[in-house]
């Protein structure tokens, strides 16, 4: 299983849970949002070639929601 696969079956799973803390803001993103946030971010490239994208973005919790590939 995929890493990405294994994200959305731990997010379904444990939805309310918190998945993301960010330090340097304090906040903290569950499960659900963070998947939410992955679906989202990840149908904004669905009409880029197939493959793989790169993305410049802060380090902070939004990082840890960009999808590494996308189908």
């Amino acid at each position: 299983m995929l890493l990405h696969q294994q994200f959305v079956r731990m997010a379904k799973k444990n939805a309310s849970k918190t998945a993301i803390i960010d330090k340097t803001t304090g906040k903290s993103v569950t499960y659900s949002r963070a998947l939410i946030g992955a679906l989202i971010l990840s149908s904004k490239f669905s009409w880029y070639d197939k493959g793989f994208i790169g993305i410049m973005i802060p380090t902070s919790a939004g990082a840890r929601k960009v999808p590494r590939q996308y189908r």
